[in-house]
């Protein structure tokens, strides 16, 4: 048995088509994952590794996948120094190369896979068996996988189809073939069982056709997994039982299965935020369990005075003024793979641009957050995901732990230089925020400014708020190119770059075309010194 397999394991009874289980309580203790404090921390870490087990998952199947994902969760969770490290696409490979080139690096070979479990032998006890032919009538997911995957994390297990126990020989320690009659009754049971021993702080919500990735925390961390359809009666209500037992200020990583959706977004994102969780997306995040481990270096000084550039643009007379903002930071694997593709584009710097990144990244990859900072030009600006440290709708989150919630994206954005929080109502809903909402931000993040909203649905709502001396202003999308101000007045806008469907060169070539037409193209935080100081001209 593993030196860090749980300490009491009582017997498993099975009855019919259903099962019932007496689990030991998940611990933390006696391996390398450091659980998360209340108040200021919303994600365990691990130690620095010493060195990195480097493992190609090339070519290999989505099924052998999801197993070494898992064995990388156990491996890692241990802090014995070593873990493993899978390089899936060539993103994995970039980052190796630059925020994780200074640890130690051996490359192993994946090519045997029952090779690398002999070596990794003492980490694991067996198998837990998955169904790949019980589908989701909805969407054709092995949603047995998920159950799987909790199970393993709670027993050191490893998550297998029968096939792959058998020419693995691992040993089956519970087999859920045939053991549900549909996905309700496989996550009902999961939820009476499993729930009560697993992390209580956050929750995986995985797709399971997607092979591994955030799998490797999920098993790390004893977390729960699953996938509810926000629209299918039942599977609502099981996320509502879900997230009202979770501790407050909850976060859930992953996503949902409809994953293209914005309706599916909506609606999900809606059932979450009133219950005072947050999500992180990141479903195809890699190699979370190493990321967490590894410290941010000391953080650059800021490369621009924001106030003396407001003031060099008013003294040259010009009064036009647009930021462009690059949506969707607030996907964790966005930031670790696609905004990163946009980031070494050569054009970048080449006019100002705001990132969005997730603070959450100060728990989740420090380094990685570290490294864009470390590597931005002065044109580059960072502003939060909606709403902050994992996305939710401000307006729709629970005003009494509101606080706590905004007080870890304060600490988070210190942590990671971010400067600007992004904050979103549910933009299928009223669109709109209060002040009561918005003073929490301003009060415990003290910004030059907010960005507010997605540009969905603004209707007649005035472009610029303002809490107290603090400018907010909506973005727009499409572009609302700020038109030529009257004699003695200014115009200001914020336009969302879609990061899936926009390049980087192509964000600079709309700067080009809006400075061409007399818009002066500036980062937000230049923007809202603008702001301030062109109403105190207007005032006095």
């Amino acid at each position: 048995m593993s030196a860090i397999a749980i300490a009491r394991r009582r017997l498993l009874r099975l009855a019919g088509v259903g099962l019932s289980a007496v689990l030991g309580a998940p611990l933390m203790a006696g391996c390398g994952f450091r659980q998360a404090a209340t108040g200021s921390r919303f994600l365990p870490t691990t130690r620095r590794p010493s060195r990195l087990l480097v493992v190609d998952t090339s070519g290999m199947s989505p099924e052998d996948i999801t197993l070494l994902t898992s064995l990388q969760g156990l491996v890692n969770r241990s802090g014995r120094g070593q873990s493993l490290y899978l390089v899936g696409r060539a993103e994995d490979t970039r980052w190796l190369q630059t925020a994780l080139a200074d640890i130690q690096q051996q490359h192993l070979s994946a090519g045997a896979l029952k090779d690398l479990l002999h070596q990794f032998a003492n980490y694991f006890h067996g198998a837990v068996v998955y169904d790949p032919s019980q589908l989701s009538r909805e969407n054709n997911l092995p949603y047995t996988k998920n159950v799987a995957v909790t199970y393993a994390g709670l027993h050191d297990l490893l998550p297998a189809t029968a096939g792959q126990a058998a020419s693995l020989h691992l040993k089956v320690q519970l087999d859920l073939t045939g053991r549900f009659s549909d996905e309700d009754a496989a996550y009902s049971w999961a939820l009476q069982n499993l729930w009560p021993h697993c992390a209580h702080g956050f929750v995986v919500s995985k797709a399971p056709r997607i092979p591994g990735f955030i799998y490797d925390f999920a098993v790390a961390t004893r977390a729960f997994c699953f996938t509810f359809n926000p629209f299918r009666p039942t599977q609502k209500a099981m996320s509502i039982q879900l997230y009202g037992s979770m501790n407050p200020n909850g976060l859930l990583l992953g996503w949902w299965s409809n994953s293209g959706s914005v309706k599916y977004e909506w609606a999900s994102v809606g059932i979450t935020s009133p219950h005072g969780v947050a999500v992180v997306a990141a479903t195809l995040f890699s190699n979370a369990t190493v990321w967490c481990g590894v410290p941010a270096p000391a953080a650059p000084k800021p490369r621009l005075d924001a106030k003396a550039e407001a003031r060099r643009l008013l003294a040259a007379g010009k009064r036009s003024f647009m930021a462009l903002q690059v949506t969707d930071g607030d996907n964790a694997a966005a930031d670790q793979v696609t905004i990163l593709d946009r980031w070494l584009e050569p054009s970048r710097g080449q006019v100002p641009i705001s990132w969005s990144l997730d603070p959450v990244l100060a728990d989740l990859a420090p380094a990685m957050i570290a490294h864009y900072r470390a590597t931005a030009t002065a044109n580059d600006g960072f502003s939060t995901g909606p709403s902050g440290v994992g996305y939710m709708y401000a307006d729709q989150y629970p005003l009494s732990e509101l606080p706590v919630y905004v007080a870890r994206t304060a600490r988070a954005m210190r942590a990671t230089g971010i400067a600007i929080p992004w904050v979103w109502p549910n933009p299928s809903g009223t669109n709109v925020l209060s002040d009561t909402v918005l003073r929490e931000y301003v009060r415990q993040i003290n910004p030059s400014g907010m960005l507010l909203g997605s540009g969905a649905g603004r209707g007649l709502r005035p472009m610029i708020q303002w809490v107290g001396d603090t400018p907010c202003i909506w973005a727009s999308h499409p572009a609302l190119v700020t038109p030529p101000p009257p004699s003695g007045g200014y115009g200001f806008g914020v336009h969302l770059a879609t990061l899936w469907t926009t390049t980087t060169a192509q964000i600079v070539q709309m700067g080009r075309q809006l400075q061409s037409n007399g818009t002066t193209v500036v980062l937000p935080e230049v923007l809202f010194e603008l702001m301030r100081l062109t109403r105190r001209q207007t005032s006095g």
